[in-house]
């Protein structure tokens, strides 16, 4: 027991002393990400507004009479990049024939601000049942950002954003050829 506390005694300082060090890289790593995704976010920023989308924020459904159910959406208004790792925005549901539905998402809105989704709300399968989720919208900081999610993965979606607007088809010259036939059949007027 002597050798044991003897031990105790002359390496605790040593290991306090490496977990401190880890834990000042680590925090320097992930400042040096939030500032690393920080001047991603400048340089994307003007393309924003064409990479997102307008997110959903509350879901309601309800019975109209004995057979059908109608639903209603409401969205952010304004757009916003989908930057969380699964393939789709939107809450889980949990549950067999009813139950919560839950979860988080991560946008970068077209101001260049992080937000998460956090969503909650019941659901059921049960003829007469309403089902509903809402979310509660947040404003992230890059440094929670990096604590929380990949650095790689959030630069890697952004990327795939601009290559896919970069070659998605352009609406531009048929809408300057329909306002010239408009202006066209205005002078006739």
């Amino acid at each position: 027991m002597e050798e044991s506390l003897k031990i105790i005694a002359e390496l605790s300082p040593v290991v306090a002393e490496v977990a401190a060090e880890a834990t000042a890289a680590v925090e320097a790593e992930q400042q040096a990400e939030a500032e690393l995704l920080t001047r991603v976010v400048g340089l994307v920023k003007p393309a924003l507004r064409a990479l997102g989308t307008r997110p959903k924020v509350a879901y309601y459904t309800w019975w109209v009479g004995t057979v059908r159910a109608d639903e209603e959406y409401k969205f952010l208004p304004t757009r916003a990049l989908y930057l969380a790792p699964d393939d789709k925005p939107g809450p889980a549901r949990r549950g067999y024939n009813d139950g919560c539905y839950e979860g988080r998402d991560l946008f970068l809105g077209e101001d260049g601000l992080f937000y998460t989704l956090t969503y909650s709300g019941h659901w059921s399968n049960w003829q007469g049942s309403g089902s509903k989720w809402e979310a509660q919208m947040t404003r992230r900081e890059p440094l929670w950002v990096v604590q929380k999610y990949e650095l790689d993965g959030i630069i890697n979606t952004v990327t795939r954003a601009l290559q896919a607007q970069s070659t998605a088809k352009r609406p531009t010259a048929a809408a300057l050829a329909r306002a010239e036939r408009l202006n066209a059949v205005l002078k006739l007027i």
